[in-house]
């Protein structure tokens, strides 16, 4: 009789990102995987053809929450400055945790371009909902319409190049809060 394990999905996705965010993907077997949850290769295997898929459905599940993280900060009632500074902070922590994984994707080519860039664009998307957040509370965003993507762009491009340390993330975090009212001016 096979032997039933409750909640082995979970278990497998817990150990696998474990894994993969210790080793990466290139290090990380279906082997190590299977011996981490304490299952038989087999088993492993009834849920997941192949590693890669079993890496694309961690990335996927876990960019699937931070969306959902970030989406629930932007319809908080709170300050729209505490929004943007929540919205920064809970994107490094969760790029943080993955400890690059989605980098090692498209190195590996386990990830191709357009889903790459469907990522980005989610997170350009969310980051403009932002502004939009930014302008209900009568502020105007000083730049042309079309202006505004590059600007989005280019706060997210330094907002993740910037060395992140926990001591001093809240400078940091301070510091995009004051890039991102830099480009905007009260409506009175």
């Amino acid at each position: 009789m096979p032997k039933i394990i409750k909640d082995l999905e979970e278990k497998i996705y817990i150990n696998a990102f474990s894994l993969f965010c210790e080793k990466g993907y290139k290090k990380t077997s279906m082997k190590d995987i299977s011996k981490n949850t304490n299952i038989a290769v087999g088993t492993l295997y009834n849920y997941y053809n192949s590693k890669e898929n079993l890496f694309f459905e961690i990335l996927k599940e876990s960019w699937t929450n931070t969306f959902k993280k970030l989406d629930y900060i932007l319809e908080q009632e709170n300050n729209i400055d505490k929004k943007i500074k929540e919205f920064f902070k809970t994107l490094f922590l969760e790029l943080k945790n993955r400890k690059g994984l989605g980098k090692e994707l498209f190195e590996h080519n386990v990830i191709d371009k357009e889903d790459m860039d469907n990522l980005n664009k989610k997170i350009i998307d969310l980051t403009l909902l932002l502004i939009d957040k930014k302008e209900e509370y009568n502020y105007k965003f000083l730049l042309l319409e079309k202006q505004k993507l590059y600007f989005v762009k280019s706060l997210l491009i330094s907002s993740l190049h910037l060395t992140f340390e926990e001591e001093n993330l809240d400078d940091i975090l301070n510091y995009l809060v004051d890039v991102f009212n830099i480009s905007f001016k009260e409506v009175i």
